[in-house]
Parts: structure tokens; C-alpha cells; sequence
């Protein structure tokens, strides 16, 4: 009887231990979070929300949720705002405060650079691959219509998406600082890609604005120039793993 009452609280643990099974992965997808027991591909992931909503794909982006590195960034970058307040005239000390705040508001996460496409991850195997494990937020978009300007602006604006229309068109809309660069700014696209853009190059290739996208207005490097051209460059870093 003991054998027995022993086999069978044995089968009853490893049973258990079936059903207790620690998820490989977990993805956070709004207020929603699914846990998978194997490595998932996109097509899994993507299945119990893809048909919801008409999502705008290339707008969709994944984020591994481990941003130890990206504090350190962040906080190496509040560091530096901070040392430039203590030489800038009052005006500046606004912007760079009102950056400091926005900048400790932001969620971090590393940016995974993944094509997100539903029907084209159940068409072709190269645009479903297998999640590592690990614990990740996929963010699903509708069209964007705006496109958000930040930086060394007067105020955080965002201009309403122009179809078929020049990057090079949207200067004239954003209120910029005058300690801003007025000779080149930044477009950060959906994908994390970043692209320079010279305001008097009218003969660099055509660039559109993407719906997705961002523009930063940099700092000019004249202003402090070493320092400034160092902000410009961490902030960028970490918008592109910024999570909406």
C-alpha cells in the first residue's frame, strides 16, 4: 500500500510538473501577455491578434524587454543634460530641463530589427523566424497619421503625415529652438534605421517620412559644440529603443 500511495504521489508531481511548465518565452502585446512553452515563431505570436484590427505592419515593431544596458545610456545622458545646465543661459536651462523630464519619462527596451508582416511571415519561412527565449513587448499599430518632432524645439509638436511628400517639405512646420542644428535633423523610421538629413542638400536622393517615423531636431554643434554633438548622438541611441 505505502508503494503504491508512493508511485502515485510521484506520478501526481510529475504531472504537476507538466502543467507548472515554465514559459520560454512571454510577449506583452498591450495589456495582454502570452506565454509559450517552446520557442514560438512570428506567425504564433502574431495569430490571436493579427486578424483584430487593419495593423499597419511596417509600423509594428518588437522589443526584447531587458534594458539594463539602455539605463545605463539613459542615465549617462541625464548626467550630461545636467552638466550643460550648469553653464547654459536661462532659455536653454527650459529646454534642457523639459528634454531631462521627457527623456526620464521614456520606457526603454531593446529594439529587435525584425520585419513584422503577418501574412507575409505565413508566405515565406524567411520572415518567420523562432524566438530566442526571453520576455518581449510587440507593439501593433494602425496607420500613424502624425509624425512627432522633438529636440531643440520650441515645444514638442506633431505634424500631420503628408502623403508622397519630401522629408525636406516638413521644415518649415517645426519650431525650432535657436540652439538648433539649421542645417541637418534626424529621421528615425519605424525600422530603427536613422538617416541624416542635410536641410540644404536638396540634391541628396528623395527621402519620405515613412508612417512611424520621428524627427529629431538636433542641437547645434557650435553651441558647446564637443558636448552637444555627444547629446545628439545618446539621445538618438536611445529613441531608437524607445517603446511607445
Amino acid at each position: 500500500m505505502k508503494l503504491i500511495t508512493a508511485l502515485f504521489m510521484g506520478l501526481c508531481c510529475a504531472a504537476s510538473g507538466v502543467v507548472a511548465a515554465k514559459p520560454v518565452v512571454e510577449v506583452k502585446m498591450g495589456s495582454t501577455e502570452f506565454k509559450f512553452e517552446q520557442q514560438p515563431r512570428l506567425t504564433e505570436v502574431l495569430a490571436p491578434v493579427a486578424l483584430q484590427q487593419a495593423w499597419y505592419w511596417p509600423a509594428s515593431q518588437l522589443y526584447r524587454l531587458d534594458a539594463l544596458q539602455l539605463e545605463q545610456q539613459r542615465s549617462e545622458a541625464l548626467a550630461l543634460i545636467s552638466a550643460l545646465m550648469l553653464d547654459a543661459d536661462d532659455e536653454v536651462q527650459l529646454l534642457l530641463k523639459r528634454l531631462a523630464d521627457e527623456l526620464s519619462s521614456w520606457q526603454l527596451a531593446e529594439k529587435i530589427p525584425l520585419v513584422i508582416d503577418y501574412d507575409l511571415a505565413r508566405a515565406k519561412q524567411a520572415f518567420n523566424p523562432l524566438f530566442e527565449s526571453g520576455h518581449y513587448r510587440l507593439q501593433l499599430k494602425v496607420r500613424p497619421v502624425e509624425v512627432p518632432v522633438w529636440g531643440a524645439v520650441a515645444k514638442n509638436v506633431n505634424l500631420p503625415l503628408r502623403s508622397a511628400t519630401s522629408v525636406h517639405d516638413y521644415f518649415d512646420a517645426i519650431p525650432e529652438h535657436p540652439t538648433a542644428d539649421t542645417s541637418r535633423f534626424y529621421l528615425i523610421q519605424p525600422n530603427g534605421n536613422v538617416i541624416e538629413i542635410l536641410r540644404g542638400a536638396w540634391q541628396q536622393d528623395r527621402v519620405e517620412v515613412m508612417p512611424g517615423s520621428t524627427l529629431y531636431i538636433p542641437f547645434s554643434h557650435g553651441y558647446f559644440s564637443k558636448d552637444f554633438a555627444e547629446l545628439n548622438k545618446k539621445l538618438l541611441a536611445l529613441a531608437v529603443n524607445r517603446m511607445d
